[in-house]
């Protein structure tokens, strides 16, 4: 899956409320990450660059440091 398909799905199950599952503990890792930034209100990965909102309701989407992996379907 492309990574804009990805963030997406992500996006789509962050407004949804789908997979909140797998949300829930991922957001928590991402919010103590040094690498994350807040840009006009929004928290980014400053190495993907991705909006961890929906990074982390993605199933397929994985950590650039290696953090948390993709969620086998």
């Amino acid at each position: 899956m492309s990574r804009h398909k990805e963030i997406a799905e992500g996006f789509f199950n962050y407004l949804t409320g789908r997979r909140k599952d797998i949300a829930v503990k991922r957001y928590p890792i991402c919010l103590a990450c040094d690498k994350k930034k807040e840009t006009m209100g929004v928290l980014r990965c400053s190495v993907c660059g991705c909006v961890l909102k929906a990074k982390v309701a993605s199933p397929l989407s994985s950590c650039p440091l290696g953090k948390w992996d993709k969620e086998e379907e």
